[in-house]
């Protein structure tokens, strides 16, 4: 702009040529992992988690456990929101393992993990010819055909793909992109959000029509501060996992340091409770058996490395330069080399 006046524009175009190239190798291999090797036969559930392994007693969260149990009857889609680090996908799977759909394929994708621009190859498939060096590849719908689909990050995806997203789910038609054949899916949806579906929707980071699509059947999760009594029991179970990936023998946790972790107001949930304590064991001698104060992370004692701050590194570096304004030329090129 110049006096109010468009006088050019600007263009910034990066090639993905071969962002496309690796996300095709991936989506290849996923491919080889997921066929079944005979139609006829049951391929078997890559979800691992069931509702056995979902760990507290806080009242809302026992509540939540409940109404998973009632949707995993039907297919129904379900709309799970919560903080990060709440167990989302856990859910996601239980409810998978204990339907219907069991024995047929769960597959999960986070729709933050991929750029917009290949999402819908990689969500609805490519025909040959849609684009330079595009295959034919079917897409995680026809991949999950039976089975379930986990969409985690929903309000990552595209509004574009939001829109194709809501037809497919109200017709249960995929046509991949550059194709013209269509064909019937039968699958369970299953989406996650780490913030609240309403500020999703006031902030047009998700289509309300897509909403009320998905939001069939809702549980929330709630973030580990509101269920502090759920602690213990975690900090147990985590103990129990780590000794056995670190060959260990802890047999618990001193009143002190659980008093910090009571005390902690966890902004990563359940997941950050699980890299502490394994932080823990890293800082412990092999012949330790309780988890000491001495061990937790710094960062509970407010504790934290002390990094310079960009305006006081930029007036560190102008010191620097005006101690070498001065001298020869290999002076100062000895000197600049040093910094």
């Amino acid at each position: 702009m110049e006096n109010g006046e468009i006088i050019g524009a600007l263009e910034v175009a990066k090639d993905i040529t071969s962002i496309v190239h690796l996300h095709d190798q991936i989506l290849d291999l996923r491919h080889q992992i997921y066929e079944s090797p005979s139609k006829d036969k049951k391929t078997e559930s890559s979800a691992r988690y069931h509702f056995s392994d979902l760990i507290g007693k806080n009242e809302t969260f026992l509540h939540t456990i409940s109404f998973a149990k009632k949707a995993s009857r039907t297919s129904s889609p379900v709309l799970i929101s919560g903080p990060t680090g709440t167990g989302k996908e856990l859910f996601a799977q239980s409810i998978h393992n204990a339907g219907a759909r069991r024995n047929r394929l769960y597959i999960a994708q986070n729709c933050a993990a991929v750029p917009n621009e290949l999402m819908e190859g990689i969500m609805f498939g490519t025909a040959r010819g849609a684009f330079t060096g595009a295959i034919d590849r079917a897409g995680l719908f026809e991949q999950a055909n039976g089975g379930t689909l986990f969409l985690d990050e929903l309000n990552s995806l595209d509004l574009f793909l939001q829109a194709k997203l809501l037809r497919v789910l109200q017709d249960g038609i995929v046509r991949r992109v550059g194709g013209t054949q269509e064909q019937q899916v039968d699958v369970r949806i299953i989406t996650a959000m780490n913030i609240d579906p309403k500020e999703a929707l006031e902030k047009g980071l998700l289509r309300s029509d897509l909403f009320y699509r998905l939001n069939v059947v809702n549980l929330y999760l709630p973030p580990l501060v509101q269920r502090k009594e759920d602690i213990p029991l975690l900090t147990h179970h985590f103990i129990y996992k780590f000794n056995h990936i670190f060959g260990m023998k802890i047999t618990g946790i001193s009143p002190a340091s659980l008093n910090n972790l009571m005390n902690y107001h966890w902004p990563g949930n359940i997941r950050e409770l699980s890299h502490a304590i394994e932080s823990t064991y890293n800082m412990m001698e092999l012949e330790c058996e309780i988890i000491e104060e001495s061990h937790l992370p710094a960062y509970f004692f407010g504790n934290h490395i002390k990094t310079a701050s960009p305006s006081l590194r930029s007036a560190q570096w102008g010191d620097q330069m005006a101690t070498i304004s001065a001298g020869r030329l290999t002076d100062k090129v000895k000197q600049m080399e040093k910094l």
